[in-house]
């Protein structure tokens, strides 16, 4: 097989493959930190269950368990002209839903790396 054409088939696939958007970033837990500190009612948006919440969670941040059937109702409250800041146990699911909320409208959204176990590794150990 050519190289070039290896190239293009790759080029393809990840550009098909739709998962991230322009409005999605993914940031560290200090730049998660900084960017939340520096707002005045952010919209922190934790997406694990509701015993996951109840262990341990951001301050600030409102439970929208990504598995709940009125996941997109509930996201739906919050001000799409407004940053939200999405984050799961360790990753995975933020992934997820930062697409689905991108997919609902909002102009900006911010995904934690590592979820709240990389934040609490980091910012408050």
């Amino acid at each position: 097989m050519k190289p070039g054409f290896i190239l293009v088939v790759l080029v393809t696939l990840l550009s098909c493959s739709g998962f991230y958007h322009d409005n999605i970033a993914l940031v560290s837990p200090g730049e998660f930190e900084l960017q939340i500190a520096n707002l005045e009612n952010p919209q922190i948006v934790d997406v694990r269950t509701q015993a996951e919440f109840n262990k341990g969670a951001i301050p600030g941040a409102v439970n929208i368990d990504l598995n709940d059937d009125k996941f997109k109702q509930k996201v739906e409250v919050l001000d799409k002209y407004k940053p939200v800041y999405v984050y799961c146990r360790a990753g995975l699911r933020s992934k997820d839903a930062s697409k689905l909320i991108a997919d609902y409208g909002f102009e900006k959204v911010y995904e934690l790396v590592g979820g709240y176990v990389n934040w609490k590794k980091n910012i408050n150990p």
